[in-house]
């Protein structure tokens, strides 16, 4: 395995990810946010372009000016839903964690005072 000498950290593939070098999973999601977020940005100027197409009175400058507000309008809508979502996932991510230490801390009390009744019935059963 390549790992740094006192690197607590290892790949199971057999890399090693040592603490400050670049999270590759991290990386990953910034070039998906990246990519998705040019998707968004390509669907807003197409959707800008077929509204300008709908309004022919307009001179080559206007219909730039539209489809440029339309198109910034879309992304502005776009930006604030993704944040929204964004601040909503971490708010249930944050009570979905509280909720499962605390049912995990019940299951771990339930499941010690379970063993001791056991104990003692098998004590109270067999005696000493």
């Amino acid at each position: 395995m390549s790992e740094r000498p006192g690197s607590r950290f290892s790949d199971p593939r057999g890399t090693a990810h040592h603490p400050g070098d670049p999270d590759p999973e991290e990386g990953l999601r910034h070039l998906e946010g990246f990519l998705v977020w040019q998707a968004e940005a390509k669907q807003a100027r197409s959707a800008a372009q077929r509204f300008a197409d709908r309004l022919p009175w307009l001179t080559t400058a206007q219909r730039d000016e539209v489809i440029r507000v339309y198109t910034a309008d879309r992304l502005e809508t776009s930006r604030a839903t993704v944040c929204h979502l964004a601040e909503r996932s971490q708010a249930m991510r944050q009570e979905y964690t509280a909720r499962y230490s605390t049912l995990r801390a019940r299951l771990l009390g339930w499941s010690l005072a379970a063993a001791a009744v056991a104990v003692v019935i098998q004590e109270l059963l067999l005696g000493p």
